[in-house]
């Protein structure tokens, strides 16, 4: 049975509004020409029930939920509906996710490697067995991915929220997170890296904008005897966009064998100077007439740095999870960085949202949710 999260962590119930925080009527409340005044205070209101009706999702999935404060105490005439309407006083846009139950985090995993069967001791043995070498071009601003707990993520469940990423935390080590499901006979385990900032304006690219979700997946096969065999990596390059989807470049990601990227049995990419776009060769890749080096004569940084793992949503605990940022539903920077909002995000400016929910052109939450449909049409 899946277990329904509300994005809602801070819940506030208020039975009675001090009359100093009361909202104040507007010109138009009671005073209606076509509604009497006495009539209008001795309204009462009456909620349809689909006003009182939230949208939880049942199945795996992300769902925009809102949640409205109102006062009743002081009614309005709404001119357009000729109806009597309370007063809004707080309006909260958020996300409803219905997540994967966990997983038994210290279960023993046989994985086929080179030199033979290994037994993996839990899931932090797991993720950290399969975390990548990343390898940076010598001109990239951000040659590690950084850790985010030291951000003031406001965890008030507003998905219009935003954060502020820009500059690199202090003292800051690389650091890398995972995620973990099961299904159909096989394992993916989902690895997530975050730059302060995608600048690939400013070395010749498209776009720049604030915060950097980027990341691979890597899919292991069930044997016969139940071990793991890895089989096939996913990349996570550029964004998803359908206006663009004659374009191999615009399918969202790659997927490539396990053999072609981990010649010695570590999983061995390469960073997008600017873009972090996650590749699995030394190259220079050409985006729309935008180059994007990911050249490995240029390497300055080979990271293989602490991994985190990220628990189900269900698993969350306020008083103890270090990772409840994970529940942030807002954008890791400015939403718009100029400011001028351009259709479907062309401009590419748009902070990206976190883990859980982020979309990148797919629907919101795909790759936590289900890497599979994630990785099903990039071009291999």
């Amino acid at each position: 049975m899946f277990r329904v999260i509300l994005y809602v962590l801070l819940a506030i119930i208020i039975t009675t509004l001090p009359e100093s925080t009361q909202a104040r009527p507007s010109l138009r409340t009671l005073r209606s020409n076509a509604h009497n005044e006495e009539q209008v205070r001795r309204a009462t209101y009456a909620p349809k029930p689909e006003e009182w009706t939230v949208g939880v999702p049942m199945e795996v999935g992300v769902t925009p939920g809102r949640f409205s404060l109102i006062d009743r105490k002081n009614l309005e005439f709404d001119p357009a509906s000729a109806d009597v309407v309370p007063l809004l006083t707080a309006d909260l846009q958020t996300l409803l996710i219905a997540d994967h139950p966990e997983m038994n985090l210290e279960q023993t995993f046989t994985v086929s490697t080179e030199s033979g069967p290994l037994a993996l001791h839990g899931v932090q043995q797991l993720i950290e067995q399969f975390a990548p070498i990343l390898n940076f071009s010598e001109g990239e601003d951000f040659p590690m991915p950084f850790p985010v707990e030291g951000y003031n993520v406001p965890l008030t469940g507003d998905m219009n929220a935003e954060i502020s990423v820009r500059n690199p935390l202090p003292n800051a080590t690389p650091t890398i997170y995972a995620s973990v499901l099961e299904k159909n006979g096989e394992l993916a385990i989902n690895y997530y890296f975050f730059y302060p900032m995608s600048n690939w304006g400013e070395h010749k690219g498209y776009n720049t904008h604030e915060g950097d979700w980027e990341g691979a997946t890597v899919f292991l096969k069930k044997n016969a005897d139940g071990s793991f065999a890895p089989d096939r990596v996913a990349l996570a390059q550029h964004k998803k966009n359908l206006i663009f989807k004659a374009f191999d470049e615009f399918d969202g990601g790659e997927s490539v064998p396990w053999n072609a990227v981990a010649p010695v049995g570590r999983l061995d990419l390469y960073v997008g100077e600017g873009s972090h776009s996650t590749f699995g060769s030394s190259d220079e890749s050409t985006i729309l007439f935008f180059p994007e080096l990911h050249e490995g004569a240029e390497v300055e940084t080979m990271f293989e740095g602490s991994v985190i793992y990220l628990p189900r949503l269900g698993a969350a605990s306020p008083a103890s999870d270090a990772t409840l940022w994970r529940a942030f539903p807002g954008f890791w920077g400015s939403k718009d960085l100029d400011g001028i909002q351009i259709p479907f995000d062309l401009e590419g400016d748009n902070a990206p949202q976190g883990p859980v929910v982020t979309s990148s052109g797919f629907p919101a939450g795909t790759r936590w949710l289900n890497p599979w449909d994630w990785e099903s049409t990039f071009k291999s």
